[in-house]
């Protein structure tokens, strides 16, 4: 496995028709991936589908979206999922996203119910002993103070690798959020808007490599030079490529250490 693909969601419907094509593309250039679930019937779908390619190298991770409120959260029927798949490596996509919430008085009920669900996937992740992918969107503030209650109340004990909790799906943030997370115990994951927007190569460059995933979010935010088509695993060497760059190093390198840190974080059983 050449690279880590460590967020995509090819279960989602506009892949029906090109699916099958795009995982032989990622099998033949040595692309695995993770298929991260939005809520129940999506995570259900991830886990499907890594047990039926598993011998291509995909997994899966389930979890329920922040914006996905309204939706009842069942966590005995994620254990399920958990408990019936060998392929379920994380629990997410989860976290908080206050970027669609109204600007108005009712944003602080549906802040506050946003964190009530993302506390339970924090149980989740701890009783199953799997790592967060942690969706956080104009949140960074809130995020860190429930992540820092949790530990402190009791769920301070590391998932798996020491000190190592999860990782920071698509991260946008500042340089001192960023810190803030390595702190707290998470890796930092990148996506292609690192290949059109400069504005994070300060924290690509400061952030160790031995703390970097690397992602597409397919079929969202497509790198250069795609950009305005629907995205795939097979791009993530694009940011690969822009990482090594940035930060004055070979792309092999940073294809090892990525792929080496999504084995570790994830306990992916690779050669």
């Amino acid at each position: 496995m050449k690279l880590i693909d460590s967020h995509a969601h090819l279960q989602f419907k506009n892949y029906d028709e090109d699916r099958e094509k795009i995982l032989r593309q990622c099998s033949e250039q040595g692309v695995g991936m993770i298929l991260v679930g939005c809520d129940y019937s999506s995570s259900k779908s991830v886990c499907d589908l890594a047990d039926q390619y598993h011998s291509q190298g995909i997994w899966s991770a389930v979890g329920q979206h922040p914006t996905d409120t309204a939706l009842p959260f069942i966590k005995k029927d994620f254990h399920e999922l958990i408990k019936n798949s060998s392929r379920v490596v994380g629990i997410g996509e989860c976290g908080l996203d206050y970027y669609h919430l109204p600007k108005d008085d009712t944003a602080i009920a549906l802040q506050e119910k946003q964190k009530e669900l993302f506390r339970e996937h924090l149980f989740l992740a701890h009783e199953s002993h799997l790592p967060l992918i942690i969706h956080c969107r104009d949140a960074h503030d809130d995020m860190i103070q429930t992540l820092t209650d949790h530990f402190a109340a009791g769920g301070k004990e590391p998932i798996l690798h020491p000190r190592e909790h999860g990782v920071m799906h698509c991260f946008t943030g500042t340089l001192p959020y960023a810190q803030s997370y390595l702190d707290l115990g998470f890796l930092i994951s990148f996506t292609g808007i690192i290949t059109f927007a400069r504005q994070y190569d300060e924290v690509v460059s400061a952030v160790p490599l031995e703390k970097i995933l690397i992602e597409t979010d397919s079929p969202f935010l497509t790198p250069v030079p795609f950009r305005g088509k629907k995205n795939s695993p097979v791009n993530v060497k694009y940011v690969a490529e822009r990482i090594a760059k940035i930060k004055g190093i070979s792309f092999e390198k940073v294809a090892q250490v990525t792929t080496e840190n999504a084995k570790r974080l994830f306990r992916l059983l690779l050669p």
